[in-house]
Order: C-alpha cells, then sequence, then structure tokens
C-alpha cells in the first residue's frame, strides 16, 4: 500500500471533526493526534516527491499545522441552522481551501480590484498558467548547470568572508543555483495551485474562492515586502496562529513591538521546522542548514525595518509642510487611486536599490542553503 493514502485520511480526519466533532470536545485533538503519524508517515511516500522541489512533502507536513489551527486554535464550526449537505460542503472547503484560511489575497486585476473573470475566462487562465509554469520546470530539469559533487563539497564555509577569493565558477554555480531554486519552487507552486483552481472551478466553485496565489514581484522591494505581499501566503495563518499561541503561553505583552518581532521569529522558526521534517531521511543533517537559513531571514527583516525606520525619521524634518489643496484637487485625487498609491511607494531609485538587495540577499541565503546542505547531508 502506498503511504500516500494515509494523507486522504487525514484529510478525511480533518472533514470529520470540523463537520460534526464540536468545538469544546476533546475528540478534536484526538482526531488532530491522529493525523500527526498520518502526514509524517505520507511524506516518506515516493508519490509525494512527484511535484519538484519538495512542493509536494511540504504541503503534507504544512497540513499537521493547519488541521491544528482549524481544529482547537480557531476552534471553526458550522452554523448550527445548516443542512447537512451545506455543512458537508463548507468542511470540505476548510479542508482544501485555496489559501487555509489568508483573508487578504491579491487581486485578479490589480486596477480594478473587484474584477472577477468569468468560468471559461478563468479556466483558460489557469491553464496557459499551468502549461507556462510545467514548461519551465521542465526545461531546468532538462538542462540543468553542468556540475560535478566536487563544486558544492570542496567548497569552504563562510561566504561572505572569502568574497576575495571566490572563483568565477562557484558565483556562476552560487547565483544559478539559487536562481533557479526560487524559480522552481515557485512554477511548482503556481501550478499546483492552478491545476487544483480549474478542479475547482470545474467542479463548481466560484472562480473568486480561487484569487492569485501570488501578488506582484514589483512590491518585492525588500526582504518583508518579498515574503508578505508577493510570495504565497498558503502557510501563514496556520504559521502566525500558531507562534501567537506559544506568545500567549509565555505571556508576553499583547500588542507590543517586542511581541510582534518574536511572533515574526517563531514565525519563520515553524516554517523552518516544516521544512526539516518535509526531508524525510535528512531531517537532522539538513536542520542546521534550514535554521541559519530563516535566521538569517529574521535578521535581514529587522535590519531593514531598523533602516528604513532611521531614514524615515531624518528625512522627516526635511519635508516641507503640505500646500493647501482645494476642492478641486480632492476631486482629482479621487479620480485617480492609482496614481496615490503609486505616490505612497518609494521613489524608484530606492526600489531600485531594493530590487538589488533582495536579489543580492536570496543568492546569498538561497546558496548558503544548498550548499550546506551537501555539505552536511552528502559529505
Amino acid at each position: 500500500m502506498d503511504p500516500i493514502l494515509l494523507f486522504f485520511l487525514a484529510n478525511a480526519l480533518l472533514f470529520y471533526g470540523l463537520a460534526y466533532v464540536p468545538p469544546t470536545s476533546k475528540a478534536r485533538i484526538l482526531l488532530f493526534l491522529l493525523i500527526i503519524p498520518c502526514c509524517l508517515v505520507s511524506v516518506r511516500s515516493k508519490t509525494s516527491s512527484y511535484i519538484p522541489s519538495g512542493v509536494g512533502r511540504e504541503y503534507i507536513i504544512g497540513f499537521i499545522l493547519h488541521a491544528n489551527h482549524w481544529l482547537n486554535l480557531a476552534k471553526l464550526e458550522p452554523t448550527p441552522t445548516w443542512s447537512a449537505s451545506t455543512t458537508n460542503v463548507w468542511a470540505l472547503n476548510q479542508v482544501i481551501g485555496a489559501r487555509w484560511g489568508i483573508a487578504w489575497a491579491p487581486p485578479f486585476h490589480k486596477k480594478n480590484p473587484s474584477y472577477v473573470p468569468s468560468r471559461l475566462t478563468f479556466i483558460f487562465t489557469r491553464l496557459w498558467d499551468l502549461l507556462w509554469t510545467s514548461a519551465i520546470i521542465w526545461f531546468l530539469r532538462t538542462y540543468p548547470l553542468n556540475t560535478e559533487r566536487i563544486d558544492y563539497l570542496e567548497v569552504p564555509n563562510g561566504f561572505l568572508t572569502r568574497l576575495g577569493d571566490l572563483t568565477e565558477r562557484e558565483v556562476i554555480i552560487r547565483v544559478h543555483a539559487s536562481l533557479t531554486g526560487y524559480l522552481t519552487q515557485y512554477c511548482s507552486i503556481r501550478a499546483c495551485h492552478s491545476l487544483a483552481s480549474c478542479v475547482g472551478v470545474l467542479c463548481g466553485q466560484d472562480p473568486k474562492q480561487w484569487p492569485p496565489l501570488f501578488g506582484s514581484i514589483a512590491d518585492a522591494y525588500t526582504i518583508r515586502g518579498y515574503f508578505a505581499t508577493f510570495w504565497h501566503r498558503l502557510m501563514r495563518k496556520a504559521f502566525t496562529a500558531h507562534a501567537i499561541w506559544l506568545a500567549d503561553a509565555l505571556h508576553l505583552p499583547k500588542h507590543n513591538q517586542f511581541t510582534r518581532s518574536i511572533i515574526i521569529a517563531m514565525t519563520f522558526m515553524l516554517s523552518a521546522v516544516m521544512h526539516i521534517v518535509a526531508a524525510p531521511r535528512h531531517e537532522v543533517c539538513s536542520a542546521w542548514p534550514q535554521i541559519r537559513y530563516y535566521t538569517a531571514i529574521i535578521v535581514a527583516i529587522f535590519l531593514e525595518d531598523t533602516v528604513i525606520g532611521a531614514f524615515k525619521w531624518m528625512t522627516k524634518s526635511r519635508k516641507a509642510k503640505p500646500e493647501h489643496r482645494g476642492k478641486g484637487d480632492k476631486a482629482i485625487a479621487r479620480a485617480y487611486p492609482d496614481k496615490q498609491t503609486e505616490q505612497e511607494r518609494p521613489h524608484i531609485l530606492l526600489r531600485l536599490l531594493g530590487y538589488v538587495w533582495v536579489l543580492c540577499f536570496h543568492i546569498w541565503a538561497g546558496s548558503m542553503i544548498i550548499f550546506g546542505f551537501w555539505t552536511h547531508c552528502f559529505a
């Protein structure tokens, strides 16, 4: 029997718990404890590795956090007046939802946020997404960079401390490995989401239930913006819910900047744990590279916040007081909301500097985890 079948059992357990077990019942905790081994066994299935870049296995492990969030933290329950069929549909939507409880999602059309495509337009658009993302994955797998084990195993650690000693080949390998790694993961997630959304709409769901999974890359001029706005938010609610629960368990003060920073750090550390467990047979050796990678993200975000805060403080006093605008000017401003949004963004030169910073960070951090994985797991 393929262990992946246990993952379908985990989905059935979550469905049953949401639809038929009251949120105050201890049976929900029991169901969650049964879901854990189902996912831990199914993640070792060969079938789970068919989706490139480990996306399938990460989804399975992420399902554990998602299940506990819905069953025991958020304590979701159907409305008592619903019929049995309505309750079943509701529970099924929670189990296989588009993004597991995230309220905000990128619009279908940037200039018209209320726009929702027709079913036919939606299906053709998502099939096109599935086609081009699959083509990129095929190309990257068919024509990889010509490298050998020695290129990864005989490279000393301390990338930043030996910048002057880097060879041209090492630079090419690091840049290629990082960028293709991110691109493969992006395409894998987007392809799976496109396929699932087509199936969902063909089965009767409304297209508005499947908004775009990724935001605009134009907003990724900071590390925080990259993960908060551009990157997918599929697991965000499950991560933050558990981080907030841990903060409450530690009796940290609420509505406090220190607590918010701790929640951000714990959110990324939970992501690190998820990725570690999603690497069967390499959990121990991949632990340090994953922890180091997500620690680098946390430090980068805090560093960004400090620099941006200092910059705003320095420039605030230099800004002239805004001139009084008449009613006509206000009417014009309301008529062009896109221009208002554009003005709220930093100057184009600052954004270009931010894009370079984000690109360099991901090349460094991405190559750090890839080379670290080779060093710790295949040396």
